[in-house]
């Protein structure tokens, strides 16, 4: 062959020395070069939701969870908001089943703008149908009277006077509603960031020792909003936006704990038609696979002990066994559990069958549902054995079990109480499980407080004592349990408040556990994407930790290797 571009090999002159300095050159140039930039660490997070709407029974959470009790204890806006989110944000939510298809769940978030518009005229659309067909919705427009007034009244716009709100205010809603739904997807502050104003370490006395103010302002109504804006987008894209957003300087989440909840039976409400608990589980096992370069997703099954135990008594198809057939094939990593529904880890035994009847208006109650299918036998002992299935397979699989150990989110008056801590040192004590207590330290003033003043700590932060336990190493029996501090925003916008809650945190567990090996990083995605800020949670759950001194294997534990031991 010739020609002009032609290499003639007899003309190259080799020159190995030459060679052997330009490699040595350009190795030194890349290791300089890594040096530089050095790979960002690795953080596990133990405590992480990537459901969306269709995944959820979120009318009855609504009703019986976030505002339980009579209309004279809700705002006058709550029954709006839970109209909407049955009938406007869960059916835009994209099922499990649909994010298997063709599109893959990837279109983009709906257009906070288009997201408004659609709000707005919902609510017209809503409120007309509901008057031309029912009498009785004279409540139900007044409450959506009351969301856009305080949505309008939140604006500062004026609005016309002696005007219909709903027929006048649709633009000044739909702006409120596009609002939220920008402050929910980007880095723009929410108006509050929660319930209770918990201050610093120093800021009086113990938040347990007065009333908890009522949070029926319009704040959170735009939390609400906002947060189930999110909630109408696919698991992929709450993945990609987590992994995106919930990195530091120099630390990315790459282990992430990702736990499912399965509480339907006891809210009277279910997903959406394919979202069951099997195909969010097959979905994720998808996601896990197209993603991986992502994040190294963990799976847990959400299992629900009434439900299994309906479903034996009832010799139906039992979703446990199905979950147990996944976890062989490696599509389910753990199991997670919800207490605070109405169960005791161990010890329904004790309680009558009318405890586990929280006697809702117009509820169908787990108690119901339970003499419908055995009788008169009692609930309690049935559920009992259901969970003792449930922790014999655990021991027997090695499957990790995350259970929700704080008081929040109770279906029923007291329910709260049967999350507690003290109930899992009986199962610890029978069954060789690897636990992880959610929301270890669940209310962070008054756990400052008991802590400074070595007080016993109050009932709205545990007795702790049970945790402690647990969690000690020194003896040679200690269980394998751990404990997250998911959900903890309050911690994000007070420097002060994050030093003093880790100091106190490694006063309270570093005598049995010197280096916190038990203690787990966590933020409770998606609920904390109620929160303003929640973009900067790990950046500033570090900077807690070194402002209290915490050695780097402290940090290092609680960060990433305990959560690897966990989900080992």
């Amino acid at each position: 062959m010739s020609g002009s571009n032609d290499i003639r090999l007899d003309r190259i002159r080799l020159d190995r020395r030459g060679l052997i300095l330009s490699s040595l050159a350009a190795t030194a140039c890349v290791r300089d070069a890594a040096s530089a930039n050095p790979p960002p660490r690795i953080v596990a997070d133990s405590h992480v939701h990537l459901f969306n709407a269709s995944d959820l029974p979120i009318e009855g959470f609504l009703k019986y969870v976030v505002f339980p009790g009579d209309a004279a204890s809700a705002p006058d806006w709550a029954a709006a908001l839970i109209d909407m989110f049955a009938a406007f944000y869960k059916p835009q939510a994209v099922t499990a089943t649909a994010e298997n298809g063709p599109s893959q769940g990837l279109s983009p978030e709906r257009d906070p703008q288009a997201f408004g518009l659609a709000a707005a005229q919902f609510i017209d659309q809503r409120v007309e149908a509901r008057q031309a067909l029912d009498s009785g919705s004279a409540s139900l427009r007044s409450s959506y009277e009351a969301l856009c007034r305080a949505l309008a009244d939140g604006t500062g716009v004026p609005r016309p006077a002696g005007k219909a709100m709903i027929a006048e205010g649709s633009q000044i809603t739909a702006k409120a509603f596009e609002r939220a739904a920008e402050s929910a997807s980007s880095e723009l502050e929410l108006p509050a960031r929660r319930a209770r104003d918990l201050g610093t370490a120093s800021a009086g006395p113990c938040a347990c020792d007065t009333p908890e103010p009522s949070d029926h302002g319009i704040d959170r109504a735009v939390r609400l909003i906002g947060w189930g804006y999110i909630l109408t987008n696919s698991r992929r894209s709450h993945l990609r936006r987590y992994v995106d957003r919930f990195a530091s300087s120099d630390r990315v989440p790459r282990l992430l704990a990702c736990l499912l909840i399965d509480y339907d039976y006891w809210l009277d409400d279910h997903p959406s038609a394919g979202s069951s608990m099997v195909d969010q589980l097959a979905t994720m096992a998808i996601i896990k696979k197209d993603l991986s370069g992502l994040a190294d997703i963990r799976m847990f099954a959400g299992v629900c002990p009434l439900k299994l135990a309906l479903q034996t008594e009832g010799s139906k198809p039992r979703l446990f066994d199905q979950i147990k057939e996944m976890h062989a094939r490696g599509e389910v990593h753990g199991l997670k559990l919800y207490p605070p529904m109405g169960f005791r880890p161990l010890g329904n035994s004790e309680l009558p069958d009318d405890a586990f009847d929280p006697r809702a208006k117009g509820r169908t109650t787990a108690l119901a549902q339970w003499r419908a299918t055995a009788g008169n036998k009692p609930l309690g002992p049935a559920l009992d054995a259901a969970l003792e299935e449930i922790y014999a397979f655990a021991e027997h699989a090695k499957a990790p079990i995350v259970a929700h150990a704080g008081p929040g989110n109770e279906a029923g008056p007291g329910y709260g109480q049967r999350a507690n801590p003290i109930f899992w040192e009986r199962v610890v004590a029978r069954y060789r499980i690897r636990l992880s207590l959610g929301h270890l330290v669940n209310d962070t003033q008054p756990f400052l407080c008991a802590a400074a003043a070595g007080k016993p700590y109050p009932a709205c932060v545990w007795s702790l004592q049970g945790s402690l336990r647990m969690l000690d190493r020194r003896p040679d029996h200690a269980p394998d349990v751990y404990g997250d501090l998911a959900y903890m925003p309050e911690l994000i916008d007070d420097p002060a408040l994050a030093k003093a809650f880790f100091v106190t945190l490694r006063k309270v567990f570093s005598p049995g556990d010197p280096d916190l090996t038990r203690v787990l990083y966590g933020t409770d995605w998606i609920m904390l994407g109620q929160e303003r800020h929640d973009t900067r949670f790990l950046t500033k759950i570090e900077a807690g930790m070194q402002a209290a001194s915490y050695t780097p294997d402290q940090i290092e534990n609680i960060l990433h290797r305990n959560a690897e031991r966990f989900l080992s």
